[in-house]
C-alpha cells in the first residue's frame, strides 16, 4: 500500500511524542538539523558564575540551550536567583532547574521580556546567552539605562544540508537554522515556512517570499497544531484533509 502521508522537513530534532503524534495525523516529519549547539562558556565566564550562586540575582534566559549550559555549572547548589525568561521550551527548562517559584517574568517575545524587567525597575541583571543572541533584548534595556553583564555559555554553529528531495512544508525553530538553510537551499514557491515565533519568522522574510505561518507561542506542540490547522483549512489539500477527518 503506497503511502499517503504528507512530507514535512523540521530544521532540527522533534520529540518522539510529537513525531508520533504527526505520524499518527499523516504527515511524515523528517529531521535534518541544520545547527549544531556546543555548551561551553571561557573560564573566566565559569568563574564569574560560581561567584554568583552565594547571591542573589536577576538573570535572563532567551533559549533553552543557555539554560542548559548553566546547569552543566552549578551542579552542587541551585542559587536563589530572580529570573526571566521566554514562554515554552525556556520557560520548561528554567523550572526544572530553578523551580517555578523563580520565574519574576516570562514572555513569547524578547521585546515584550524587555518590558517587564523595565516594569519590575531592575537595576542590573545577568543574561546568559549563546554566541549569536539577537540584539532585541539588550537595545530595549540599555534605552533604559539598565546595566546588562552578558555571559556566552553555548556556541551555535551552521551545519548547512543540500537537500536532495522536496517537501511540502518546513519548519524553523530558530533565525541560525534559518540562516544556514538557505545558504545551501532554495525551495520551490510552493513550499510553506513554518517559523516558531517573530524573530525567526523575521529571518526568513529576508530569504524568502513564500507563505508562511507563524506559531506565536514557542512551543513544539504549538508547531504541530498550526502545521494541522493550516492543511485542514487550505483548499490544496482538500483530498489531505478528508483522509485525517
Amino acid at each position: 500500500m503506497a503511502d499517503h502521508r504528507m512530507n514535512i522537513l523540521s530544521t532540527r530534532p522533534l520529540s518522539q511524542h510529537i513525531l508520533s503524534e504527526a505520524s499518527r495525523l499523516g504527515f511524515q516529519i523528517d529531521t535534518i538539523p541544520f545547527i549544531d549547539v556546543a555548551y561551553s562558556a571561557s573560564d573566566e565566564t565559569v568563574k564569574a558564575i560560581l561567584q554568583m550562586l552565594d547571591r542573589p540575582a536577576f538573570v535572563v534566559f532567551t533559549s533553552k540551550h543557555a539554560v542548559e549550559a548553566i546547569s552543566k555549572v552549578i551542579t552542587d547548589k541551585i542559587p536563589d536567583w530572580k529570573v526571566f525568561c521566554l514562554s515554552g521550551a525556556t520557560l520548561d527548562a528554567v523550572e526544572n532547574l530553578f523551580g517555578k517559584k523563580s520565574v519574576l517574568g516570562k514572555s513569547d517575545s524578547a521585546k515584550v521580556l524587555s518590558r517587564l524587567i523595565i516594569e519590575n525597575q531592575v537595576p542590573e541583571l545577568v543574561f546568559f546567552c549563546g554566541n549569536q543572541r539577537r540584539d532585541d533584548l539588550l537595545v530595549n534595556l540599555s534605552e533604559q539605562n539598565i546595566h546588562v553583564q552578558e555571559h556566552v555559555v553555548y556556541q551555535t554553529h551552521e551545519t548547512p544540508v543540500k537537500l536532495d528531495r522536496t517537501f511540502r512544508a518546513i519548519l524553523f525553530f530558530s533565525p541560525s537554522a534559518v540562516k544556514s538553510f538557505f545558504s545551501s537551499n532554495h525551495p520551490d514557491q510552493e513550499v510553506i515556512f513554518f517559523a516558531i515565533g517573530r524573530t525567526t519568522a523575521d529571518a526568513i522574510k529576508n530569504h524568502t517570499k513564500n507563505k508562511m505561518v507563524v506559531a506565536e507561542f514557542p512551543s513544539e506542540e504549538n508547531m504541530l497544531n498550526k502545521l494541522i490547522n493550516f492543511f485542514k483549512e487550505d483548499e490544496s489539500a482538500e483530498q489531505f484533509v478528508k483522509k485525517i477527518r
